[in-house]
């Protein structure tokens, strides 16, 4: 009993010494933790193994029988501390620190939201196929279709008026579709809407732990469960909610393009919520059916 006590003491003085020491590190040994901030699965069965291998070889030395089964814990502690040096020694870092990664775009959305603001343009971006990509079209008021006269940017034409840009995930959008074949096919279901995303957040981007759609009367539920870039949510939000569906950020952005892609129809941002580790957003299909020969521009 005093030798099995003694080695639970030794076990437990070598995890806590572990869970101590990776806070202080972290930084040093980025290689042992994931992409969100956790010790990664390699680096547990390193210390599992070298654990274990410890708990042999005490056992095997403080038992002290001298015979075969002694030799035996000896060698196999042996190898179980050779083998956890194997996978500590080729661990390699599984990604970019997401919390440093959310804070590439929160500015880019906030800034172009006060621009907006400061110019009196009041809607919620709408998201357009096009035929060189998309269109989000930003009216002064409420959405009365897009408008056909104006500059490139400034658009007026009868009771519609607005500014128009390019989306915050068109260079993203572009960069799969040509390194990775995305393509959005022609009919949109709550199931095909959830797989495209699936495959693009968690599969390619790696940035979600499941994404889900779901339609709810006329509009869309998305949720992200397990968001890494939540940091960059909460960033946006702390200058105002209305960001969110004024200037959308990159991820709300291609959920809006690829649906208004599959539906044919403009789309909007209704709402965005946080919940915890988990994004929420609701988009609404507006107006009728554009035509496929020019995509509607």
């Amino acid at each position: 009993m005093g030798i099995f006590g003694d080695v639970s003491g030794i076990v437990s003085g070598i995890a806590d010494d572990i869970k101590k020491k990776s806070v202080r590190r972290k930084d040093s040994l980025s290689g042992w933790f994931s992409s969100s901030g956790e010790l990664n699965s390699y680096f547990y069965a390193a210390v599992v193994l070298v654990v274990s291998s410890l708990v042999m070889l005490v056992l095997g030395l403080l038992t002290d029988r001298g015979d075969m089964t002694s030799s035996m814990m000896i060698v196999l502690s042996v190898v179980l501390f050779l083998s956890g040096v194997v996978f500590a020694t080729f661990t390699k870092d599984e990604g970019v620190e997401p919390g440093m990664a959310a804070m590439l775009y929160p500015d880019s959305s906030v800034n172009l939201s006060r621009i907006f603001a400061d110019l009196r343009v009041h809607g919620d971006a709408h998201f357009i196929p096009a035929e060189d990509g998309f269109v989000q079209f930003s009216p002064v008021a409420a959405f009365k279709g897009y408008p056909e006269g104006g500059s490139d940017v400034f658009r007026v034409s009868g009771e519609s008026a607005g500014i128009s840009v390019r989306p915050a995930c068109s260079s993203l959008y572009e960069a799969l579709c040509e390194d990775y074949g995305f393509i959005v096919p022609d009919e949109m279901t709550p199931d095909v809407y959830s797989e495209i995303l699936g495959n693009v957040f968690v599969d390619h981007l790696r940035v979600a732990g499941k994404v889900s759609a779901k339609k709810a009367g006329d509009d869309y539920e998305i949720t992200v469960e397990d968001f890494m870039l939540k940091d960059a949510c909460k960033k946006i939000r702390e200058e105002s909610p209305k960001c969110c569906t004024s200037s959308p950020c990159p991820v709300c952005s291609l959920f809006a393009c690829v649906l208004c892609k599959g539906l044919l129809k403009p789309v909007v941002i209704l709402h965005v919520s946080l919940e915890k580790n988990n994004l929420k957003v609701v988009l609404g299909a507006v107006g009728s059916d554009i035509s496929g020969d020019n995509n509607g521009l």
